[in-house]
């Protein structure tokens, strides 16, 4: 293929994601510090004053709280922070509809309620984070925002083909001409640096939307089932399937919870990480998983012994989020994040006065 062809094509993907990239590379900057924007943001719901030696109650009383103060919902999630004063969230199912999912917060100290059950999009990153992988338009949004996903792989892959022998200007950037040249330099530096970025980025969310698509068109086909009416008392104890993971896996740090929300045989998951784990091995790279009534457990999965592929999926998380090396690893995906914008913004321009010279000759 000639590259003049490739570069119409590049032209044409840009032109088409230009406003969608633009949106979905500010809004992903601002998640990459999301937890920072909540402690700050509303602090008595986030924000604990605590010390670093305090220890948290038992996770049977937790449950036991969040059961008796939501009384209406089924508390089918429990998720933890990464930081130790930084409240509990509680995810909430609305037992007549399985798909409207609430939150509620928890002092796992103190046990106090936080926080009501609240929409997700009641506070400002819960907004915004619907907004990155939805445009706030449920399943059709998640479809738009799965193919501005590839088209960015597009974009990176076919704008570096264009700009292959980059190393023979890259370092002669003319500051003194004229503005559509200027923001031509900038383009193609930027796109150069960023490519690899843009790959990781796009591809990651564009997996994630299409997955989760394909998942809920199987779950339509599946048939209608009986529905809890409220959260089960579970006649086992969670801090001692706790034990028994750290058992199973070295250094088990529990993260995410998932409590029985459907009536049958729903088992409890426990998602973590070893603490001897690697830097792109996920939050939530480890799993056991218990019978709910029994407390037997069933099956015990550590990332470092999965094939390759799946730890290759294991570190989209990472990857996408920007949360394996603290606040200097942030600050780069924060600013690297914004890339796709300043492109979005100068290849635009760059469009329309290649067309504007189109028009007058």
């Amino acid at each position: 293929m000639k590259v003049k062809t490739i570069w119409k094509i590049h032209s044409i993907l840009g032109l088409l994601a230009g406003v969608p990239l633009l949106l979905i590379a500010l809004t992903g900057s601002i998640l990459v510090f999301r937890t920072e924007i909540d402690a700050l943001w509303d602090p008595a719901k986030n924000k604990l004053d605590v010390p670093a030696s305090a220890e948290r109650l038992p996770y049977d009383q937790l449950t036991a709280t969040a059961r008796e103060s939501y009384p209406n919902q089924i508390v089918a999630g429990w998720a933890l922070p990464r930081k130790h004063d930084c409240a509990d969230y509680v995810f909430l199912m609305d037992p007549h509809d399985e798909e409207h999912w609430t939150m509620g917060r928890i002092d796992p100290y103190s046990g106090k309620v936080l926080a009501p059950s609240t929409e997700f999009t009641d506070t400002f990153t819960g907004w915004v984070l619907e907004f990155h992988y939805t445009f706030l338009a449920d399943h059709v949004g998640l479809v738009v925002i799965g193919l501005i996903g590839v088209m960015l792989c597009l974009l990176g892959v076919s704008g570096f083909f264009i700009y292959r022998k980059f190393w023979k200007s890259f370092f002669k950037m003319k500051w003194k001409t004229s503005l559509r040249l200027f923001s031509g330099n900038l383009h193609k530096r930027i796109g150069i640096v960023t490519a690899p970025f843009f790959l990781i980025l796009g591809f990651t969310g564009a997996f994630w939307n299409i997955q989760h698509i394909l998942g809920h068109l199987n779950e339509e086909h599946e048939e209608e089932h009986a529905h809890l009416e409220r959260t089960p008392v579970l006649e086992v104890s969670l801090d001692e399937m706790i034990a028994k993971s750290k058992q199973e896996i070295e250094g088990f740090k529990e993260m995410y919870i998932s409590l029985p929300h459907h009536p049958g045989d729903d088992p409890i998951y426990f998602y973590g990480y070893s603490e001897t784990r690697s830097p792109m091995h996920s939050d939530y790279s480890c799993v056991t998983v218990f019978n709910a009534k029994t407390g037997e457990l069933q099956s015990a999965t550590d990332i470092r012994d999965t094939p390759a592929y799946l730890q290759a999926y294991d570190a989209f998380r990472p990857l996408h989020y920007g949360n394996f090396g603290g606040i200097p690893v942030k600050i780069i995906w924060c600013v690297l994040g914004l890339s796709p914008a300043i492109l979005a913004l100068s290849g635009t321009y760059i469009g329309l006065s290649r067309l504007r010279q189109k028009r007058k000759s």
